[in-house]
C-alpha cells in the first residue's frame, strides 16, 4: 500500500512538471509570434504612415532602368552604346537622354536614338571638351509613370582620346494628385496568392491518389514502402535544387512566369499534402469499409463516400500545411518566376511574389524602401495567418457535419 501511494505521488509529480513545460513553451511560442510582428510592425511604420490603405492597392513598386554598365562611347563615330538593367522601357526616348558640353553648357542634339532588347544606341558629334550624359526621370516605364531615378555620367574627350568617369544617381519623387504612388503590394500580393493556390490545384489531387493508392491498394507492400521513402525524400530536397531544375526544364518550355513557379512550388508542396492525407486515410477505421462492402459497395463507392468523407479533416490540414509551405517559399521561385515588378494579367506573365521581392531588393535598401519591405514582410504573415485560420474554420465546419 506505501509503495502504491509512492507511485501516485511519483506520478503527479512528473504530471505537474510536464504540464509546467507545456505551459512554458506555449507561452514561449505566443511570445515568440508576438515578438515577430512587433518587429514587422517598428521596422516598416514608416511606410505605414506614409502609404496606409494605398500601399495594399497601389500597383507601381520602384521601377527604375538603371545603366547595366558604364556607356560603351566610340569617340571617332560618335557612337554611344547604352544598356539598360530593365526591359520595362517604352520604344519612345523622347527628351530622355540628354548629352550637353560642361565647357560650354551647351547641349549636343543627339542624332537617331534607336533602342532594341534593353539597348539605347545615340549618335553625336564629340570635339574636346567635358560632357554630361543624363538619363533622366522622363523615360517612361509599361503604366505610363515616369520612373524614380535619373542618371548622370561624366566624362572628358581630349584629341580624340575618351577619359572615362563616374556615375551620379539623382533620386526623384514620383506622384500622382499629390499621393505618393512609390510602392504598391498589389502586384506581389498577387503573384503569391496566384503561385501558391496554383500549386495546390496541380498537386492536391496528385497527393490524394498517391495516398489513396499506398493505403488503399499497396498497403503493407515493400511497393508501398518504397514509394512513401521517395516521397518523402522529396520533402528533403533543398529549394535551390528545385529550382535549378525548373530553369533547366521547365523554364525553356514554358517561360519564366507565375505558370512554371507554380509547377515548381507543386511538386515542392506535394510530399507535405500527401503525408498528411496518407496518415489521415490511415485513421479511417476498418470497421467503416467492412460494412460499406457487406452492404454491396464497391472499392469505389468505399473510398468515395466513406474514407475520403471521413478523413477530409485530415486531408484540408495537409492542404494548408502545403499551402503554407508554398506562400513562403523564396529561393525556387525566385530563379523562376521572371521577377517582373508589374500587374500579372495572366499566368503565362513574369511576375513576383512577396517573398522573392524581399529576397531580390532587401539587401539594397534603405529608408522608405526598406520600411516598404518590412511592411510586405509583414502582409505576408497576415496572408498566410489568414489561410491558417481558413484551413481551421473549414476542419471544423467539416468535423461538425
Amino acid at each position: 500500500m506505501g509503495k502504491r501511494i509512492f507511485l501516485q505521488r511519483k506520478g503527479s509529480t512528473m504530471d505537474s512538471v510536464l504540464m509546467g513545460v507545456g505551459f512554458m513553451v506555449s507561452i514561449l511560442y505566443v511570445c515568440i509570434i508576438l515578438a515577430i510582428i512587433f518587429t514587422l510592425v517598428v521596422g516598416s511604420w514608416k511606410s505605414i504612415q506614409r502609404f496606409s490603405f494605398s500601399f495594399l492597392i497601389g500597383t507601381q513598386w520602384n521601377v527604375r532602368a538603371a545603366v547595366a554598365r558604364t556607356p560603351d562611347i566610340d569617340v571617332n563615330t560618335g557612337r554611344i552604346k547604352l544598356q539598360f538593367s530593365s526591359s520595362l522601357l517604352e520604344q519612345s526616348f523622347s527628351k530622355s537622354v540628354v548629352l550637353t558640353n560642361r565647357t560650354d553648357n551647351q547641349e549636343i542634339s543627339l542624332q537617331s536614338p534607336t533602342i532594341e532588347d534593353r539597348t539605347l544606341w545615340l549618335r553625336a558629334d564629340l570635339p574636346n571638351g567635358t560632357y554630361e550624359l543624363t538619363i533622366s526621370e522622363d523615360i517612361k516605364n509599361s503604366t505610363g509613370y515616369p520612373l524614380l531615378y535619373s542618371y548622370s555620367y561624366t566624362f572628358n574627350v581630349k584629341d580624340g582620346v575618351l577619359e572615362k568617369g563616374d556615375w551620379v544617381r539623382h533620386e526623384t519623387s514620383l506622384s500622382r494628385n499629390g499621393e505618393s504612388i512609390l510602392y504598391g503590394a498589389l502586384p506581389f500580393l498577387l503573384g503569391t496568392i496566384l503561385t501558391s493556390l496554383l500549386a495546390m490545384l496541380f498537386s492536391v489531387p496528385f497527393a490524394i491518389a498517391i495516398a489513396i493508392y499506398l493505403n488503399e491498394y499497396e498497403k503493407k507492400t515493400r511497393k508501398a514502402y518504397i514509394l512513401s521513402s521517395i516521397s518523402d525524400l522529396l520533402a528533403g530536397i533543398p529549394s535551390v535544387i528545385y529550382g535549378f531544375w525548373g530553369m533547366f526544364f521547365l523554364a525553356p518550355y514554358f517561360g519564366s512566369n507565375i505558370f512554371t513557379a507554380s509547377l515548381v512550388l507543386a511538386i515542392m508542396s506535394l510530399p507535405y499534402s500527401t503525408a498528411m492525407t496518407r496518415e489521415a486515410i490511415a485513421l479511417v477505421p476498418n470497421a467503416l469499409r467492412y460494412a460499406g462492402y457487406a452492404m454491396g459497395a464497391t472499392k469505389y463507392a468505399v473510398l468515395l463516400h466513406i474514407v475520403i468523407p471521413y478523413a477530409r479533416s485530415g486531408i484540408i490540414a495537409g492542404v494548408i500545411l502545403a499551402l503554407g509551405r508554398a506562400l513562403g517559399e523564396t529561393l525556387a521561385v525566385t530563379m523562376v518566376i521572371g521577377n517582373s515588378n508589374r500587374m500579372p494579367f495572366s499566368i503565362f506573365e513574369p511576375a513576383q511574389t512577396i517573398a522573392s521581392l524581399i529576397a531580390n531588393e532587401y539587401a539594397e535598401s534603405s529608408g522608405i524602401k526598406q520600411s516598404a519591405l518590412i511592411e510586405m514582410g509583414l502582409l505576408l504573415i497576415c496572408v498566410t495567418i489568414f489561410f491558417a485560420l481558413l484551413g481551421r474554420f473549414l476542419i471544423r465546419s467539416r468535423r461538425s457535419v
